[in-house]
């Protein structure tokens, strides 16, 4: 009977984390995550960045400086160059992909919320038409802990020249030596078909997989971005962009463009950016007790005589 009992309540707690199933096509469903903290020459940290697909185990892998949403959407684009737009991501990391996620809130898949604002990495995906869901960690993992688990083997047992690889040396070694290694490992469904779709022309990269944020022209037609001044220079729109909402886009290299609707607007960085003024603010003083000599209570108070203790006795008793 105890045996029983312990059964019944084994299995009422894994049916709220159920595995989720493996796709049975290549690019069905597609694992985002971040391998951990990697160590680096002289002491650096790298951040292991991981797009695995759960049908095929075919991988992308590439370390970062840092988890920046810049730094994911460069291994995303890897991939979409490769094979194409896949046609779910699926991550472990609500954050990434939508603010203000509900703190321990993991009994299942999560979809794109239209309440909810998207992070830049959910605004990528939405223009390149590419389905989110957010599974918790216990069912996000399988296929990818095993990749993290392999490569850490390998990593260890790779003897470098001079002691730690640079960033472009470890990357290259991923690339030539871990991921084939990899696809030698792993044994994909017989025919599992392949549901990547291609880019389309309108996709255009570089803008869908920049930072993007939306900013007003002032009525002098200039846009302040990052403390610096640009200046809009476009003679056939003239004033009609004063108070116009504009799409910027910071690229890699920190190059900059601004769109108004479907065109890009031409600009001229300022001579000098704009430094908000210090401000100023005035400290109060505290007033004294006989501020301005308006109080003359005290004068010559020890110099007046007091009433005699009989008088005293009879004030005190009169007021009492």
């Amino acid at each position: 009977m105890p045996n029983a009992l312990w059964r019944v309540r084994e299995a009422a707690i894994r049916s709220e984390e159920n595995p989720r199933r493996r796709s049975a096509k290549f690019g069905e469903c597609v694992q985002w995550e971040i391998g951990g903290r990697w160590q680096g020459p002289q002491g650096a940290n790298w951040w292991l960045i991981v797009l695995l697909d759960t049908a095929t185990s075919h991988a992308i892998a590439r370390f970062a400086p840092d988890a920046s949403a810049t730094s994911q959407l460069s291994v995303l684009e890897l991939w979409l160059r490769k094979y194409g737009r896949m046609s779910i991501c699926c991550t472990a990391r609500r954050s990434f992909f939508q603010w203000s996620p509900d703190s321990g809130d993991h009994g299942g898949p999560k979809e794109f919320s239209e309440d909810q604002p998207l992070t830049q990495i959910g605004r990528a995906l939405q223009e390149l038409n590419i389905g989110w869901i957010s599974c918790s960690y216990e069912a996000a993992e399988g296929g990818l802990a095993k990749f993290l688990k392999t490569m850490r083997s390998q990593w260890k047992e790779r003897h470098w020249g001079s002691g730690q690889p640079a960033l472009e040396q470890a990357n290259a070694w991923i690339e030539s030596d871990f991921l084939p290694f990899w696809r030698e490992l792993t044994v994909a469904f017989p025919a599992p078909g392949n549901v990547h779709r291609p880019l389309e022309a309108s996709h255009d990269l570089a803008s869908i997989l920049s930072h993007v944020r939306t900013s007003r022209i002032r009525p002098d037609l200039t846009l302040r971005i990052d403390r610096c001044v640009y200046a809009i220079s476009e003679p056939a729109l003239g004033r009609t962009l004063a108070g116009t909402a504009v799409r910027v886009e910071t690229r890699s290299r920190g190059v900059i463009a601004i769109r108004f609707q479907d065109r890009y607007l031409n600009y001229q960085l300022g001579s000098s950016s704009e430094t908000p003024a210090p401000r100023v603010v005035a400290k109060r003083r505290r007033k004294a007790p006989n501020a301005g000599g308006r109080s003359n209570w005290n004068n010559g108070f020890w110099l007046r005589r007091g009433p005699t203790l009989d008088r005293a006795i009879k004030i005190s008793n009169a007021t009492s």
